[in-house]
Parts: structure tokens; C-alpha cells; sequence
């Protein structure tokens, strides 16, 4: 009796601790009218794949230039979402009139991550490190015009004639001729690099030195952490330049769309990041908008889908082969179907609302007759298999592989579909081991040069440039060339006029489509709006509301 009565007194004492503590959490969770409010200091992020590096130059796709560049380190200028340019490291610049002097002045108050002052001894070493002989990276074309600059890469010079220190916060780059797209690929196209985060490395190791792991910038954010797979932890930079950020810290959560959207829906997501990387899909735009604690902002980007095509297979080297292809896709039907119209067909490697344009490119309108036409007269092997590899992390085009495969069958072609990891793709892409690939590309410039050069340049292999398809063309090297040195516009727009036709004749990338962009951002997170040159660009400024 006594033990029943001792275990009744237990259960009536545990039963009321646990009505104590589930009274204590419901009062807590509704808070009472006068109890204060916790403000949110965590902004979360989201990317759907996961950075392979923090250096910038060394990234094999957006994801890295992301994570350590856009928000650890700077360029000299930036871009409004109106693709006007505003300061950055450099708060002014001048370019002299024979547009071969442009001198950049630099902030005072900026400072690196770990304190040290930023100067322009760190634009020279950057620039410089660039244009060593035993540099791997990107961003040498954007400087290959500096005086100097081919002597010091071939490894005849010790010095860069060209890049002059003037002083710790005024720097002055010399042309050896005029370079149109210059103050864009300089100032908006190159990261600055600390000099005393690479001390005793060679240029030729940077791809490996610790700042790859661990960056240090002089950007909105300080690297923190890494969670293999998870997530990047940033601290906010209290010393940032441009005025202290309004947030404590940043979590750019690696996660698949699906699971993103699942993460707004739950309230553990606040932003979306950039396109091709960290938007909303399309297809899940109605849920999205159900969504009543986000906005939600679609808007147009220069981002665009091919099927990079390797010109370097024999069986793939005849363009009947590639404009069958094009011809034999459905492009229309693949931005209906998985794009919800949200998007336009692509017409060539420059989008149409751009004032550079070619009116007078061919339509490739879906055709297959005209297709199967063309492969007959290419003595297309309808035995031979060919390999589509497509990269995981963009559901839409994960989706648009069976569709293209499909499309592709039916004009006589044997298809194969592999889907890998983006490095592993890429690695195999640079020792030119694939057939075609579904890539997507974006180099938020407006300049035609950098919209171009990267892509169809014969010097722009991988991994030093973006020429995936490994094409080749003299003619094309020769006019690129022309379009950059050439100062009067009309003179531009009709060099890069033939370049776009010749380029859709020989088709080394199959254009696919350009894709609008669905941006979602927390009601309560202020003054962030998803836009084409990057949500991040004013992020100082983002605070929570109450």
C-alpha cells in the first residue's frame, strides 16, 4: 500500500512539472503584449550546390565565385540592379582621352578581414599574380592589354611597365592600345586579392594556398566555417567600408530548390542568392507565392542554357551535325512545358533585349525534317551512341535532359544521359573526355566582349577560360580582337554582329533558352530585392523589421 501510495505522489508531482513547464512554453511562445521581441540578427542564404573553392579564379563553376567571392571579397567597382557603375574598392576613377590611362582611386577606411589596411599595393600584387607565367587561374584577357602585361606572362619581363602604385590609395593602369570593355572587366570583372594572405606563395599555387579554404576579404562578410555539404557561416564585417551591415551573421545553406522551398515555407530560409545557383524553380512558382510570410520577384536575367558541344570529337566536328541538333530540339515546347513561359528561346550567346544584339540571326524553328536532312548529309552513323552529361543541382534542367534526349531520337540520333557532380563534370569536360554537356552561363556583364571572348576564343580552353566546347576559329579569334580594340560603337555592333552569325552557323553551343529568374526574399528582411546583377550588391544595407 505504502509503495502505491509512494508511486501516486511521484506521478502527481512529475505530471505537475510537465503542466509547470508545458504552462511556462505556451506563455513564452505567445509572449505577452508587454514582453520585448527578440530581433532577428541571422540572415540565411541559400545555394544548391556546394562551393568547390573560395578563390574566385579557380572556381570550376559560379558556386565558389559565390561563396568567396560576391561576399568575402571586392571588386574595384560594382553594378546597381540598373547596371550602372557605383563605388566599390575604388570610389572614383578616370580614364584618360585616349582611353589609355585609367586610374582608379581607392577607399581609405577599407580594411581586410584580419585588420590589415587595404592599399593599392594589393590591386598591383593581384594583377600582377594574374599575368605570372605560372598562373592557373581566370582573368588574365582582362588584362592582357595592360603595357607590359604579355612580356611578364611569357616570362620576358620582371616588371609590369603598366601597373603603377601611386600612392597607398591611387593606382594607374597603362594600355598599350585602346581596350573597350577595359573599365568593366577590371573594375567590375576582377576580385582584389590581399597580398599579405599569399605571402610566400607563387602565383602557380594559388589554387591550393590556405586562402582557398579560408578567404579573407574585404567584403560585407568574414568567412567563418565550413559544414562539408551543409553550409557557410560568414560574420558580419563591422569595419565594412561601405557602413556596418544591420545583421550579426550569414548561413549560405546548401540545399537542393525542393528543400529550399521547404525552407521558406518553414521560415528557416530568408533569401534566394543569384541565378543558375539559388532561385526558386519555376515550376514551383505557384507554391512559392502561397507562401504568405515572402516576396516574391520575378525579373529577367542574361543567364542562359546550351548544350555545349565537344568540336573536338571527330564524329561531332561537322556543324550539319550541331545545327541538326538545333533543329531537332523543341525549344519552344522545353520553355512551355518546364519553364511556364518563363523564359525566352535563345537565339544566340546574346540575349535579344540587349542592344548588341544581331536582328539577323536564323531562327532554328523546330524542325524535323530539316534536321534529319542535315545529318543525312553529314553520313550521320544512326548505330553511333553519343553522351549527354548533365550536371545535378538545376532541377529544370535535370528535367529538360530526357525531353532534348528524346527530341534527339526521334531525328535519328542514339542518345545516352549521365548525370555527376558539377566538379567531377567539369574535370572531365577540361581533359575534353565528353560529348555534349548541358551547361548553363552567366557572366553578369553587359560589355559583348565579356559575353563573348571567354566563350569562343581559341585561347579560352579550360581551365583558363569558359571555351567548354574547345572551339576554334581564326576568323572568330581575329574579329573578337577587333571588337575589343575598336573604339566607335557602330564599328563594335557590326563586328560583333558577324561574330553572333558566324557562331550560329557553326553552333559549338546548341542555345537552349534564357530563363527568367524567381526571386524570394522574408517580409521581414528589408531592403533586399532579387535582381540580375545579384541581391547581394546593397547587403550592408539589409536589416530585419520588427
Amino acid at each position: 500500500m505504502k509503495r502505491r501510495l509512494q508511486l501516486v505522489f511521484t506521478l502527481l508531482i512529475v505530471f505537475a512539472l510537465i503542466a509547470c513547464s508545458a504552462k511556462t512554453e505556451t506563455s513564452s511562445g505567445k509572449k505577452n503584449p508587454g514582453e520585448a521581441k527578440t530581433k532577428k540578427d541571422t540572415v540565411t542564404l541559400v545555394m544548391w550546390s556546394a562551393p568547390d573553392t573560395y578563390n574566385p579564379y579557380f572556381s570550376q563553376g559560379n558556386y565558389g565565385k559565390y561563396a568567396g567571392g560576391e561576399l568575402v571579397l571586392d571588386t574595384l567597382l560594382d553594378y546597381d540592379p540598373n547596371y550602372k557603375y557605383v563605388p566599390s574598392l575604388a570610389k572614383e576613377y578616370d580614364v584618360s582621352p585616349d582611353g589609355l590611362v585609367y586610374t582608379f582611386k581607392l577607399q581609405e577606411n577599407a580594411k581586410w578581414h584580419d585588420g590589415q589596411p587595404f592599399t593599392a599595393n594589393d590591386v598591383a600584387f593581384t594583377f600582377k599574380s594574374i599575368m605570372d607565367p605560372g598562373w592557373t587561374g581566370t582573368g588574365y584577357v582582362s588584362l592582357s592589354a595592360v603595357k607590359g602585361a604579355a612580356e611578364y606572362k611569357a616570362g620576358k619581363a620582371k616588371e609590369v611597365p603598366g601597373i603603377e602604385v601611386v600612392d597607398e590609395h591611387t593606382i594607374k593602369l597603362t594600355l598599350v592600345k585602346p581596350y573597350a570593355p577595359f573599365l568593366e572587366a577590371v573594375g567590375k570583372g576582377l576580385w582584389i586579392l590581399p597580398e599579405h594572405g599569399f605571402k610566400d606563395v607563387k602565383p602557380a599555387d594559388f589554387a591550393t594556398a590556405p586562402f582557398s579554404k579560408t578567404p579573407i576579404g574585404t567584403g560585407p562578410l568574414k568567412f567563418v566555417k565550413y559544414e562539408t555539404d551543409q553550409y557557410v557561416e560568414y560574420a558580419a564585417n563591422e569595419k565594412y567600408f561601405q557602413g556596418k551591415p544591420q545583421f550579426k551573421k550569414a548561413i549560405l545553406r546548401i540545399m537542393t530548390p525542393d528543400l529550399a522551398l521547404a525552407g521558406f515555407e518553414a521560415g528557416e530560409v530568408d533569401a534566394t542568392t543569384r541565378t543558375g545557383i539559388g532561385t526558386i524553380n519555376v515550376s514551383d512558382f505557384q507554391k512559392i507565392q502561397d507562401v504568405k510570410s515572402v516576396n516574391v520577384t520575378v525579373f529577367d536575367t542574361m543567364s542562359y542554357q546550351t548544350i555545349t558541344v565537344n568540336t573536338k570529337k571527330p564524329y561531332l566536328a561537322d556543324k550539319r551535325v550541331r545545327q541538326a541538333i538545333m533543329y531537332g530540339i523543341d525549344r519552344k515546347a522545353i520553355v512551355d512545358r518546364l519553364l511556364q513561359g518563363k523564359g525566352k528561346i535563345a537565339k544566340g550567346p546574346i540575349a535579344e533585349d540587349s542592344p548588341w544584339f544581331n536582328k539577323d540571326l536564323p531562327a532554328y524553328e523546330y524542325d524535323k525534317k530539316k534536321a534529319k536532312s542535315l545529318l543525312q548529309k553529314a553520313s550521320w552513323d544512326s548505330n553511333k551512341q553519343i553522351t549527354i552529361s548533365v550536371p545535378k543541382g538545376n532541377i529544370v534542367r535535370e528535367r529538360s535532359a530526357p525531353l532534348i534526349q528524346q527530341y534527339l531520337q526521334e531525328i535519328g540520333m542514339k542518345v545516352k544521359l549521365e548525370f555527376m557532380d558539377f566538379p567531377t563534370l567539369m574535370s572531365k569536360m577540361e581533359k575534353q573526355e565528353l560529348d555534349m554537356v548541358l551547361l548553363g552561363t552567366s557572366t553578369g556583364m553587359v560589355d559583348p566582349d565579356a559575353n563573348l571572348y571567354p566563350f569562343l576564343h581559341s585561347s579560352q580552353f579550360r581551365p583558363t577560360g569558359w571555351n567548354t566546347a574547345s572551339y576554334a576559329n581564326s576568323q572568330v579569334d581575329t574579329l573578337l580582337h577587333q571588337g575589343a580594340a575598336e573604339q566607335d560603337e557602330a564599328k563594335r555592333k557590326a563586328i560583333y554582329d558577324e561574330i553572333q552569325k558566324i557562331t550560329v552557323d557553326e553552333l559549338p553551343y546548341i542555345y537552349l533558352y534564357y530563363e527568367q529568374s524567381i526571386g524570394a526574399v522574408n517580409k521581414s528582411l528589408q531592403n533586399a530585392v532579387p535582381n540580375q546583377v545579384g541581391i547581394e550588391w546593397n547587403m550592408h544595407k539589409w536589416s530585419f523589421g520588427n
